[in-house]
C-alpha cells in the first residue's frame, strides 16, 4: 500500500477531529467505506462507491439527510473504480467539489 493513501487520511482526520463525522456504507464488505466531514463549512466526502445509481442515489441521500447541501471536496484514496465511480453523479450533483486523488 503506498504509504501517501494513510498519511493522507490521518491528516484529513487530524484536520477534523473537532467536526462531525458520519459513516456510511453500500456493502458489507466496505463498512466504512465513505465518510462525510462537516465542521459547518467544510464538507469532505472521502471515496464514492463504484457509480452504480442506487448506491450513488443513497450516499447523496446521505449527505442530504446530514443537513449538508454542498461538498468542497471528495477526495479519492487510490484510483479503483469501486472508489472513484461514483464522481461524475457527485460532480453533477455537487458542483462545487474540487475532486483530489491520494494516488495515481
Amino acid at each position: 500500500m503506498n504509504i501517501r493513501v494513510p498519511f493522507c487520511l490521518l491528516f484529513l482526520l487530524i484536520v477534523v477531529s473537532a467536526s462531525h463525522i458520519s459513516r456510511f456504507a453500500q456493502e458489507d464488505t466496505h463498512p466504512n467505506q465513505y465518510l462525510v466531514y462537516d465542521d459547518d463549512d467544510t464538507n469532505i466526502l472521502v471515496d464514492t462507491g463504484n457509480g452504480d445509481i442506487e448506491g450513488t442515489q443513497d450516499i447523496i441521500n446521505s449527505i442530504f439527510s446530514e443537513d449538508i447541501t454542498h461538498l468542497n471536496l471528495i477526495f479519492i484514496t487510490h484510483a479503483h473504480p469501486d472508489f472513484f465511480g461514483g464522481v461524475p453523479a457527485l460532480v453533477e450533483q455537487f458542483p462545487g467539489a474540487k475532486v483530489e486523488v491520494a494516488n495515481e
